[in-house]
């Protein structure tokens, strides 16, 4: 029945949308980097572009620089897309009834006919086709690091929960699932370009929101509302707990998994920049 729903809401076309969508994101991300990213890179990482708080750069090898420049594109893509996501989920979510309730059991409640309004088609048509864009862009394309196994998984991860999400009407899970995500991301990125260009006060500052936000939705918001409900609720809506349900549920806690191990990175980051006073990115290899 909910796939039935799901297919009468989407319509036929929807598979080719999202797969015009996924080629439409490196498309994208090739333009800005070639014509806007590249160039503003290069000039962030001058010299005389420091601005207060920053301290002067380390001698760095050509080498080196273009890596560094590589990097910071990649962070300026990321943190302009996330936060267009982060401005689309409040956008999706604002308006909803079943979410100023404050009872998890909303989330299900008269389901599979919920309604798909335009604005969350929007997020879950932007991000299922640009995390399917990512699975491959993190193949060939970005800066391989040392976590590149974790985050493959996560991609991929990410993709199937959004997929099965979507076919089977659970909407309103999924554009929350999203929002909790992605105001994390911004941070994350945007501390990444202030540590790129050498403004230790703004990426300290970033970086201090980006782990409190990460503790608070990542670790607390998304298994004390989300998966308990996916666990405890669900099945109510369901009728019981069909291999859909384990494998929605399987993905949710592999996906706060990925989170906890990146934590435990985050917070190394953090201690050696409080005893130490540096603290650089521990998934880096240089």
């Amino acid at each position: 029945m909910a796939a039935a729903v799901a297919a009468a809401v989407l319509g036929t076309g929807h598979v080719a949308a999202l797969l015009g969508l996924s080629v439409f994101w490196p498309t994208l991300r090739w333009v800005l980097h070639k014509y806007t990213f590249e160039p503003l890179a290069r000039r962030m990482l001058k010299p005389t572009s420091l601005g207060p708080g920053a301290k002067p750069p380390p001698e760095r090898s050509p080498a080196q620089q273009q890596l560094l420049i590589e990097k910071l594109c990649e962070s300026l893509w990321k943190c302009m897309v996330y936060s267009a996501f982060c401005a689309l989920g409040v956008a999706a979510l604002w308006d909803q009834d079943w979410l100023r309730e404050g009872d998890t059991r909303q989330l299900w409640d008269g389901w599979p006919r919920h309604e798909f309004s335009p604005k969350m088609r929007a997020l879950y048509d932007a991000e299922l086709s640009f995390y399917f864009s990512s699975v491959f862009m993190l193949l060939f394309w970005e800066v391989r690091r040392k976590d590149f196994a974790v985050m493959f998984t996560h991609h991929l991860v990410t993709v199937g929960l959004l997929a099965a999400s979507l076919a089977n009407s659970f909407w309103r899970v999924g554009c929350v699932v999203m929002a909790l995500h992605d105001a994390c991301d911004v941070l994350m990125e945007a501390a990444k370009v202030f540590n790129y260009t050498d403004r230790d006060a703004a990426a300290t500052a970033s970086f201090a929101g980006f782990l409190v936000s990460w503790a608070v939705l990542r670790l607390g918001a998304l298994p004390a509302l989300v998966i308990r409900s996916a666990v405890r609720e669900l099945p109510d809506a369901l009728g019981g707990r069909p291999p859909m349900w384990w494998g929605f549920c399987g993905g949710l806690l592999l996906l706060l998994a990925l989170h906890v191990y990146w934590f435990t990175l985050i917070v190394r980051v953090a201690w050696m920049r409080v005893v130490t006073g540096g603290g650089r990115d521990l998934r880096e290899d240089d």
